[in-house]
């Protein structure tokens, strides 16, 4: 099947509807592209999930970063993106935290949209792949 880049978002799909913003005008005619990564880090209990409901980050959660490498710093903060998803904003550190079967994934956003000029000109909302150019 042919990779096609939507119109409305630039995000690279072989489905015949956009998965980023549900589009259906889809272009085999791009060029160039941006991938944002989300790669996983670690899994955390799912127990802790009312923790990240409260916005709190605990000692615990401090201490199971620090137990995978990563430090989360006094000014780190909570923030939900919907009622199975998170955001830990620590600085210029961006984790988002996903709600799986059983246990909390954790990754590290690489890309942020807020912070990119190539993100803010091609809409990026999404991990994936993104056309530069579409025709």
């Amino acid at each position: 099947m042919t990779e096609k880049a939507c119109r409305n978002c630039n995000f690279i799909t072989e489905k015949s509807t956009c998965p980023a913003c549900s589009g259906t005008s889809l272009s085999g005619d791009w060029s160039g592209y941006v991938v944002v990564l989300e790669p996983y880090l670690f899994s955390l209990p799912l127990e802790l999930k009312q923790e990240l409901q409260q916005k709190q980050v605990s000692e615990n959660l401090r201490e199971i970063f620090k137990q995978h490498r990563y430090v989360l710093s006094e000014q780190a903060e909570i923030q939900p993106i919907n009622n199975k998803e998170w955001k830990i904003l620590d600085g210029k550190k961006e984790y988002v935290i996903k709600e799986g079967n059983e246990q909390l994934n954790i990754y590290k956003q690489y890309l942020d949209p807020n912070d990119s000029e190539i993100a803010k000109r091609l809409n990026i909302t999404l991990p994936g792949k993104y056309a530069l150019r579409v025709r």
